[in-house]
């Protein structure tokens, strides 16, 4: 083994248990300053109500709310301005 390494390359132990220079890839790699840079994920920074990620915890999509999403959680549309009217029985029983 020597102690000269490629630019960029790190020393990772391979199958026979010897030190082997190698180029950081996949989701990741690495400059020769050893500043690492993720992969993007898709996703325009910013924030968002909601969010879906993937099985690395990554986020992947992001949406903001929609009037939809509240009712659906609330399972009823609630009265939002003067002049709405409610009918039939409240939740509770009373008429």
């Amino acid at each position: 083994m020597t102690n000269s390494l490629t630019s960029a390359n790190i020393w990772v132990g391979n199958s026979g248990n010897a030190a082997t220079a190698v180029s950081m890839s996949g989701d990741a790699t690495m400059s020769n300053a050893g500043v690492v840079t993720l992969a993007n994920s898709g996703v325009t920074a910013g924030t968002y109500a909601k969010v879906s990620v993937d099985a690395k915890g990554r986020v992947i999509a992001g949406l903001s709310m929609t009037a939809s999403d509240i009712t659906t959680a609330l399972t009823y549309t609630p009265v939002n301005k003067a002049g709405d009217t409610m009918v039939g029985a409240l939740g509770n029983g009373w008429q």
